[in-house]
């Protein structure tokens, strides 16, 4: 290893590794521009690196390596922190690699972990030093010898291990059609997300009601509500006292034991005490304390990739875990003059479905835009008789590609376990394509390993699971598939707009964008046109898209 201290020569590069350090970043908000330059490292050749330790640099540096490929692990957090000093405009697929995110690409399912000291383990070899990089914690640091070579490694494993991946690449370029047209470009889209605006009052309000709630139901009970030893305790004696072997015997207060009891009072206020807490709590004033910035607005993480499927995640905060209900969404806000747009996909898993399946019946459904979920209740009804509920038939189609049994069908659903299995039956005897789908589905996960999103994503599958041979075969490229229909039409809007674009959060399948209000109609039909786009891009229009996009001053516009 050689360090330079100084701009990288002038010169012709073909791939240079680029990596950021800071010192006194705010744990809590590592992704926001914050915090004091330490040292920008790059390397070129895998042994060389040229270290600049002075911010006014940073511009010259990149300039220098402008042509070349540059391969960041985690390119979010530092093109984020870098834009400080120098503009970074959106690069190119083969111009910017994210190691991070091309690792989640290639094996998503197969690891689970994607931080840069596993892929140095996993491709050279090497375990790396990670205690000092508690130094750069400190605001007042200064810069030492030994950090420097912590900094010229990391970009030198980033170098070496980006090597292996470009091999895996040219063998999979479903994998790189991945990165080039959904992960790539929702990256950029991302990075130029504006804050979401919250009304601090109105949710202060919401955090003060539910603990107010919490202290009224303690008050009422003899044991304390907060401690899973004395309410197991208490559901024991309870189950003792009342003759409920459920309770009597149970051995653990988890929700999965305690949901299918709530019809009992005790258990029911102990759940209404838990969300209640986790309200006051988990939602309460410490999203204002931690994450409301001083213009009024919250700055989320957006994970491209956060789960094995290639879905979206947040988290500082967690945007895509805020209850649904209107109370909350009200708290987030158009600024004055502004309108919120939100759009989300209708039926997008169902849709999916029909595409992957091509069950005929459902497919026509959609053609003549029919309610999915109603046509199913109605499916089903007219062979085993009575009227279609539309509930019901929303969590069949659900349940068909979830991998969920007679028996959870029956407790989703209240009904008996006879009736969830003539459902069932009966479900995939009108729906047969879809019926052939799974078992086909199940059968490619046994032969290969991994199932495959309509975009061409791999997600790896644990064959000695009970998930990797029955859910997970179903789920992911649905699920998957989901993912990559949002996140390609994240980056045409981001085409179309630039570093203009007026997003300020996504959740799944709904896209939220402030506004305006003299350019709602014409963004309103350029993003419907997007997320339609993005549609077909994915099914090559076996299915119609469809988007649903309401308008108005807060999130819970929607309703």
């Amino acid at each position: 290893m050689r360090i330079v201290e100084g701009l990288p020569p002038k010169g012709s590069y073909h791939k240079v590794s680029i990596d950021t350090e800071l010192f006194g970043l705010n744990q809590k908000k590592l992704h926001r521009p914050a915090g004091r330059f330490g040292c920008l490292t790059i390397c070129p050749d895998g042994k060389t690196v040229y270290l600049i330790t002075k911010d006014s640099d940073i511009e010259k540096a990149l300039n220098r390596v402008d042509r070349a490929r540059w391969v960041m692990h985690n390119a979010a957090f530092d093109i984020r922190h870098l834009r400080r000093w120098t503009d970074i405009a959106p690069r190119k697929p083969d111009k910017l690699v994210d190691s991070l995110l091309i690792e989640r690409i290639l094996w998503g399912g197969y690891y689970d972990t994607f931080a840069l000291d596993d892929l140095a383990r996993r491709y050279l070899g090497i375990k790396t030093e990670k205690e000092t990089r508690k130094a750069f914690f400190d605001p007042d640091g200064v810069l030492t010898s030994q950090m420097k070579s912590y900094a010229a490694r990391d970009a030198i494993h980033t170098w070496k291990f980006s090597g292996s991946q470009e091999r895996f690449l040219e063998k999979d370029p479903d994998a790189w059609k991945i990165w080039s047209e959904v992960d790539g470009p929702a990256l950029w889209a991302v990075l130029d997300f504006k804050g979401f605006k919250v009304d601090v009052k109105k949710w202060a309000a919401l955090a003060k009601k539910n603990a107010a709630i919490c202290e009224e139901l303690q008050a009422k009970t003899k044991f304390k509500l907060s401690s899973p030893k004395q309410v197991l305790a208490e559901l024991n004696a309870f189950g003792k006292k009342k003759n409920i072997p459920a309770l009597e015997f149970l051995d653990s207060t988890n929700a999965a034991y305690l949901d299918e009891l709530r019809d009992i009072p005790l258990v029911a206020t102990i759940l209404a005490f838990r969300d209640a807490h986790k309200r006051a709590t988990t939602y309460g004033d410490n999203v204002i304390r931690d994450f409301v910035e001083d213009d009024g607005r919250i700055y989320p993480s957006f994970n491209i990739t956060g789960a094995e499927t290639g879905r979206m995640s947040s988290s500082s905060p967690n945007l895509q875990n805020i209850p649904a209900e209107a109370d909350y969404r009200a708290c987030y806000i158009a600024d004055i003059g502004n309108l919120l747009a939100i759009a989300d996909y209708k039926a997008q898993e169902p849709r999916l479905t029909a595409a992957m399946s091509k069950d005929p019946v459902m497919i026509e459904a959609f053609e003549n835009g029919e309610d999915i979920h109603m046509t199913v209740a109605r499916e089903i009804a007219n062979a085993l008789g009575g009227e279609p509920d539309r509930k019901l038939g929303k969590a069949m189609g659900l349940a068909s590609t979830y991998g969920m049994s007679a028996q959870g069908l029956a407790a989703k659903t209240g009904m008996s376990l006879r009736d969830s299995e003539n459902m069932i039956r009966e479900y995939f005897r009108r729906f047969a394509g879809v019926y052939r789908w799974t078992i086909s589905q199940k059968a490619f996960a046994l032969q290969h390993g991994y199932v495959v999103t309509l975009a061409g994503r791999k997600i790896w599958v644990n064959p000695h699971s009970r998930q990797g041979t029955t859910t997970n075969p179903l789920n992911g490229p649905i699920q998957g598939g989901a993912a990559d229909q949002t996140k390609r039409a994240l980056g045409l809007l981001h085409k179309h707009y630039g570093r203009k674009i007026p997003l300020v959060g996504v959740i799944h399948d709904e896209i939220v964008a402030e506004v305006k209000k003299s350019d709602v109609k014409p963004f309103v039909k350029q993003l419907e046109k997007c997320m339609l786009e993005a549609s077909d891009w994915l099914t090559g229009g076996i299915v119609p898209g469809g988007v649903d996009i309401h308008t108005g001053k807060s999130w819970a516009a929607k309703g």
